[in-house]
């Protein structure tokens, strides 16, 4: 069993024991929140089968026997904890934004290096059947050469959300807003069906929220490969809209629906999908999840930790998604296009 401790004690940590609760090589014994408090009634309610020990900060929580750490704070604050668990020798599950500036991305992944500990940046959507299946059918050329992305995030967040936690919308401990926040986990997934980009043209403004960072963006993405993207991702749509990612490739069109293939049209044929509703969706209510994808991501996690190998999304997919959502803040800001080296 990988003996767990839980950094940040919001929603995102409660999804998070879900998934240690459901997971068979997984281990909760200690929580940690900056609010003590809230870290006790977090460990209370979840002690059943053995106790777990409660921390008001970090360090503390790090020089007990834990394994590893999920950390679960507010996006600025990301890169310090982790930092501060590869030091202490604790292998790391790390939600997206895993750090929200360069240099937090370097510090992160020397640190890891320095202390052989592993990280997983979480992107539990990588991990639902619709995207595998759809990783495997671009990996293999099945379904012909991509030449067009479409990613759509037409979300809503209303101004209580933004009012509810005073990191949410700044620069400082939000990192951005509908890309950094929202976006990224979409983003993820198109870089990796996509491979890398070679440049990104961009606007983002800020059109509804009275926020720091864009509530609204537009991207052109130009890769590696030649193909080109276009994304798009608000906070600001009524109604909001589930996430869409579409592929079009020389042969036809293929699309998932947040976790779930909607639409595989190829050489003409459109193939019937049996499932065509998404598991759930984050669009307008931002904990509309189940923990079952966080669940499928941490086992693998588990399985890394024992076998001594890499987890299947580790620091180069934390970094790859941060770094074009960072370009594209450049590019609105000079109004040219980024590229990348």
């Amino acid at each position: 069993m990988v003996k767990f401790g839980i950094i940040g004690c919001g929603t995102i940590g409660k999804l998070f024991s879900e998934a240690i609760r459901t997971s068979q090589g997984a281990e909760l014994v200690a929580v940690c929140d900056a609010n003590i408090e809230r870290a006790k009634k977090f460990a209370l309610e979840r002690s059943d089968k053995r106790k777990i020990e409660y921390y008001g900060d970090v360090d503390s929580m790090l020089r007990s026997d834990i394994d590893a750490v999920y950390i679960g704070t507010p996006s600025g604050l990301h890169a310090d904890s982790a930092v501060r668990a590869a030091n202490a020798h604790k292998n790391i599950v790390i939600e997206k934004p895993i750090g929200i500036t360069l240099s937090q991305l370097d510090a992160i992944e020397n640190a890891c290096i320095l202390n052989s500990v592993k990280l997983c940046a979480v992107s539990q959507l990588s991990f639902s059947d619709g995207y595998m299946r759809l990783k495997q059918a671009v990996d293999s050329s099945e379904i012909g050469k991509v030449f067009l992305a479409d990613l759509k995030m037409k979300f809503y967040r209303s101004e209580d959300y933004y009012l509810s936690g005073g990191w949410r919308g700044t620069w400082e401990f939000d990192g951005g807003g509908a890309l950094m926040n929202q976006g990224i986990h979409g983003i993820g997934l198109l870089l990796g069906l996509m491979g890398r980009p070679k440049s990104v043209r961009a606007i983002t403004k800020t059109f509804v929220h009275h926020i720091e960072v864009e509530d609204t963006a537009a991207a052109i993405v130009e890769f590696e490969s030649g193909a080109i993207a276009n994304i798009v991702a608000t906070t600001s749509v009524q109604p909001a809209l589930p996430r869409t990612l579409s592929l079009h490739t020389e042969r036809g069109t293929v699309t998932l629906t947040e976790d779930r293939l909607t639409q595989w049209n190829i050489d003409g044929r459109e193939e019937p999908l049996r499932e065509v509703a998404p598991t759930y969706s984050t669009a307008s209510v931002p904990d509309n999840f189940s923990c079952e994808l966080h669940r499928r991501q941490l086992d693998d996690f588990v399985a890394a930790v024992n076998e001594d190998r890499e987890p299947m999304l580790s620091i180069n997919e934390g970094r790859a998604p941060v770094e074009l959502i960072l370009a594209i803040y450049r590019s609105s800001k000079s109004g040219q296009t980024i590229y990348f080296d």
